[in-house]
């Protein structure tokens, strides 16, 4: 578990413990962070302070963890699951896992009850060098080629776009998928906020796989809003529900877990501004992200 420092992020100084929005030049420094409890198995690897290493995986890389996973560690832990577990509620338990059925709640669910990070298992599989691509995704959305995520990454208009450094496309183009860079195991939401702010903002790819309920969903309209507020665009991959115009993004969200909103919703303002005004600047925002998809 990692611990981040919020009262003072570099050169953003906050001193009441409000989730804090990194200044430009803080974005480019390394993260402020000190080292928290003895790493659980489920914690992506960290280095002596406690930073992770990894930072991101390539599309096919991540097409061979997935099976990986699936016909090993994560595969056999699946078949001990009881059918009536709560993880099922969504979708009810196959005789067994395939690729498809694998999401992010189930990832988190497997790292959460005591297994390894699938980093640990599979190292050689994941990248230290900063992503091309950061995706805003249904958590409940599957990771395969079927409707998943692997699907929305092959599509041509991703497999077209190119890393920053020109030098990758296609397969090895790296991505940024939350459930395998941040600690699952952590439960300070602030420290979410603080680390998913370098990839939405400074990502040169920004990819949302399209799904009807997402634009209500408090996580991904965090992430709507930071890239947004970076000034560069949202590649939809899929379809989003259409919403009216002057919709009210802000107010309508939900969240999984109710004790997020407090942290989110004082991001967004420390972001767009306070009160009436400001909840109107944060869906104009959200809204100009996503044009297309507004009636």
């Amino acid at each position: 578990m990692i611990i981040v420092d919020l009262q003072i992020c570099c050169n953003c100084l906050n001193k009441t413990g409000e989730t804090t929005i990194r200044c430009d030049q803080c974005l480019h420094r390394p993260l402020f962070i000190e080292a928290g409890t003895v790493e659980h198995p489920g914690s992506p690897p960290q280095d002596d302070i406690g930073k992770g290493i990894f930072r991101s995986i390539s599309v096919q890389n991540l097409e061979i963890l997935l099976e990986n996973l699936v016909e090993e560690t994560m595969g056999i832990w699946y078949e001990k699951l009881n059918p009536s577990d709560e993880i099922f509620k969504l979708n009810k338990k196959k005789k067994k896992l395939d690729v498809n059925s694998v999401t992010s709640y189930l990832v988190q669910k497997y790292v959460k009850d005591g297994n390894n990070h699938p980093a640990k298992d599979f190292p050689r599989l994941f990248n230290k060098e900063f992503p091309d691509n950061v995706l805003t995704y249904e958590w409940s959305k599957g990771m395969g080629n079927e409707k998943g995520l692997l699907g929305v990454l092959k599509d041509q208009r991703v497999q077209r776009a190119l890393s920053s450094d020109r030098k990758r496309t296609g397969g090895s183009l790296l991505v940024w998928i939350d459930v395998f860079f941040i600690d699952q195991l952590s439960k300070n939401v602030k420290v979410e906020l603080a680390i998913s702010q370098e990839y939405y903002i400074l990502c040169e790819n920004h990819i949302i796989a399209g799904s009807i309920t997402l634009l209500d969903r408090g996580w991904c309209v965090w992430e709507l809003s930071l890239r947004a507020h970076s000034k560069k665009n949202s590649l939809v991959i899929g379809e989003l529900e259409a919403k009216e115009r002057g919709y009210d993004f802000f107010s309508n969200m939900k969240l999984f877990d109710p004790d997020d909103r407090p942290a989110i919703e004082m991001g967004l303002c420390r972001v767009f501004g306070w009160g009436d005004e400001g909840i109107v600047r944060i869906n104009r925002a959200i809204a100009a992200q996503v044009l297309c998809n507004l009636t």
